[in-house]
């Protein structure tokens, strides 16, 4: 017999995480504007891979906001 599943939990530095991607996407579109700004940028400038990224953000317009 299988237990029933788990509620997905929340990773311990997810909050963490949000604000480096936060922080990374400030200054980038700071520096670059909009368009200048990309989700591989933000991933290079935050080091986290872009799949965390889209975890917290549905995707540029998301994070921008």
């Amino acid at each position: 017999m299988s237990s029933p599943q788990a509620p997905r939990r929340k990773r311990a530095n997810g909050v963490e995480s949000r604000q480096r991607i936060l922080d990374a996407a400030v200054e980038i579109a700071g520096e670059r504007g909009y368009d200048g700004t990309s989700i591989a940028a933000v991933s290079a400038k935050c080091g986290l891979p872009a799949s965390s990224i889209y975890w917290h953000f549905k995707d540029k317009d998301d994070l921008i906001a």
